[in-house]
């Protein structure tokens, strides 16, 4: 039986590979040379590499085989073999993006293909030749590329301007409904009108309940990532990105632990597991916390809303982009400084065929997800809504009593006005910003929670005037009819993703107030430049530290030391990113 025909590399791989062989055949030792296992038997005696052996032995030279390389360099003439080997290298990824040993694998992984094609008969071939078709626009170099913003585009349009009109319904129900409801049963049962009362609505109601109106934004961005992921397509996406890691020194691989990021840094951490070497474990978990989570995305959703109505998608959509760029742009930086030297591994990714998204599964995931979020809720949030009131209860300037002291005489006020300083270059030095951030240390949700009870705050300690409610009966009407505007305020904002602006713009919602109260906060402390303030807050809130749970994940998995350098590297970069914004954005706009 004859040997099946050698794997054809084409023509310039070819050549290169006849002249190597050529070269082998000719070497008068060559026994320092490795030859393939061709099963028992007598070695060889012939005084040169020949046949098979010297074809397989010049594809280990083209492969960058280090001993075989280190043989063929000390050989006469093999330095020029090598030369050869390098020019052509630099000539394919100048063409065409991989490098030479990805090259000769592609090759052989087509030929094993076509082999199986004859020798298999598959029941869903059609079904994998669309697929084909479809790859060959989706993984094409230009297009794919425009392809995923695209993708990503739609996404946060969907995300966010679907979402949105189920955001205010929630809010005017928590501040419409139940908040007079909460204040009216502890009024029936003696402790309204005191400190109580003020703990519930304005603390444990607006911290987290202004949190718990997000969930619709967090379900609408599992929903699309699960469908994403079980049509086949993040794997495509991971692909396309492959070429952009290179400059990093990293392969498509660790792109995978960086998507999962776009859920929660923790488990993204976690996912740096699948990386073979220390040095691109370690510069992918750097990366990791800047990847924006999507416990930032309610922070993004209220801002842009308030500053920047009528833009929210293109807002989310731009501070992603950035997130991306921060990415590139800092394992550059981190490539060229505390990894260098380190060479780039290989990147083999088998792409599943694109299928219908399963409901179920898609369904099963988002409700995980979205109960996580929840428990969080129940959990940290709770905890820290009533650490935050409870600083801004406790007075530590003037005659006011507990729980009716200013905002800027409590405690609260006092600590964050003094560090709020550190922003004025940033545009955003109010007290009631700096609060929030450092609150969102704990966890990033807590930032909204936090700028409901500080910015929401009447400035005497909260309000307690929300006794005069609607009726049980009436509040349940109100709800549901608000819940049906929401729904088809929803559907009217989907032709928005393509232009088509059906939506009723109203007047804000129940939300309205805190959007006013947040653009004059900004206009204050930017000193009448609200919007580049505001961008250069989000994008501060995108840079920084992600939270204490992805600090200690860091801590575990690469050591306490590098978590430190994790937390100030984010922290310079985020504040030298946001000054940076607003300085800018102010000449633009005097400009």
């Amino acid at each position: 039986m004859s040997a099946p025909p050698p794997v054809d590399y084409g023509p310039e791989i070819e050549a290169v590979l006849e002249t190597t062989r050529t070269w082998l055949a000719a070497l008068p030792s060559p026994e320092a040379l490795p030859t393939p296992e061709l099963g028992p038997g007598p070695p060889d005696p012939g005084p040169a590499v020949a046949g098979t052996a010297a074809r397989w032995t010049a594809i280990c030279v083209l492969e960058g085989d280090p001993h075989v390389c280190e043989v063929v360099a000390a050989s006469p003439g093999g330095e020029s073999i090598l030369a050869a080997r390098d020019q052509l290298d630099r000539h394919l990824q100048r063409e065409r993006g991989p490098d030479l040993s990805l090259v000769l694998a592609e090759r052989r992984f087509e030929r094993a293909h076509h082999i199986a094609e004859r020798v298999v008969a598959s029941a869903g071939s059609s079904r994998h030749q669309i697929s084909d078709r479809i790859d060959r626009i989706v993984t094409h170099r230009i297009f794919g590329p425009l392809v995923l913003l695209a993708v990503m585009w739609v996404v946060f349009q969907l995300v966010t301007n679907v979402a949105g009109p189920f955001v205010d319904w929630i809010n005017g129900t928590l501040s419409g409904t139940v908040g007079p409801w909460v204040a009216s049963g502890l009024g029936a049962v003696g402790l309204g009108s005191g400190w109580v009362e003020r703990l519930a609505v304005d603390g444990i109601l607006a911290g987290v309940g202004g949190t718990l109106a997000f969930v619709p934004v967090i379900a609408a961005l599992f929903i699309v990532l699960g469908m994403l992921e079980d049509t086949g397509y993040l794997a495509r996406a991971a692909y396309i990105t492959d070429r952009a890691m290179a400059p990093l020194g990293l392969s498509g691989k660790s792109v995978l632990p960086l998507v999962v990021g776009f859920g929660c840094n923790v488990p993204a951490l976690l996912a740096t597991r699948i990386l073979d070497r220390p040095n691109d474990r370690l510069l992918t978990g750097l990366l990791v916390p800047f990847v924006s989570c999507s416990a930032r995305l309610p922070i993004y959703v209220l801002l842009a809303a308030a500053l920047f109505p009528g833009r929210v998608g293109v807002v989310v959509f731009a501070l992603y982009l950035t997130s991306v760029a921060a990415v590139f742009l800092i394992g550059l930086m981190l490539r060229h400084t505390l990894m260098r030297g380190s060479e780039r591994s290989p990147f083999v990714l088998e792409l599943p065929p694109y299928r219908r998204p399963s409901w179920q599964t898609v369904w099963s995931q988002t409700r995980q997800r979205s109960v996580a979020f929840l428990r969080k809720a129940g959990s940290v949030i709770l905890v820290a809504s009533i650490v935050v009131w409870s600083l801004l209860a406790i007075p530590v300037r003037g005659d006011a009593g507990f729980a009716k002291v200013a905002q800027e005489d409590s405690l609260f006020g006092t600590v964050a006005g003094a560090a709020s300083g550190v922003f004025d270059p940033a545009g955003f030095d109010a007290p009631e910003l700096s609060g929030a951030l450092a609150a969102g240390f704990v966890a990033k949700e807590v930032v909204v929670s936090t700028m409901r009870q500080t910015i929401g705050d009447d400035g005497n300690g909260g309000s307690s005037d929300n006794a005069a409610g609607p009726s049980f009966t009436g509040g349940l009407v109100d709800t549901g009819w608000g819940l049906i505007r929401s729904g088809r305020d929803a559907l009217l904002a989907v032709p928005g993703i393509v232009g088509i602006d059906l939506s009723d713009p109203g007047d804000g919602g129940a939300d309205r107030p805190m959007k006013e109260k947040l653009q004059r906060l900004f206009d204050e402390s930017s000193g009448g430049h609200p919007q580049p303030a505001a961008a250069a807050f989000l994008v501060f809130v995108l840079l920084y530290v992600p939270c204490l749970a992805t600090v200690a994940t860091f801590g575990r998995e690469f050591g306490p030391r590098w978590a430190a350098f994790s937390v100030c590297l984010s922290l310079v970069v985020a504040w030298l990113a946001a000054v940076g914004v607003f300085q800018i954005g102010r000449i633009l706009e005097v400009i």
